[in-house]
C-alpha cells in the first residue's frame, strides 16, 4: 500500500503532462487544419 501510495503520485503527473501534450497536439492540428481548410476556401 505505502509503495503504490508513493507511486501514485509520480504516475498521476505523467499522465497528466501525457493528457495535456495530447491535447495541445489535438488543438494545433484542429488549429492547422482549420487554416488550411480556410485558405482553401478562400482560394476557390
Amino acid at each position: 500500500m505505502a509503495v503504490r501510495d508513493g507511486r501514485a503520485p509520480r504516475v498521476r503527473r505523467v499522465v497528466a503532462y501525457g493528457v495535456v501534450g495530447l491535447a495541445a497536439v489535438a488543438g494545433v492540428a484542429m488549429w492547422s487544419g482549420a487554416a488550411r481548410q480556410r485558405g482553401a476556401d478562400a482560394a476557390h
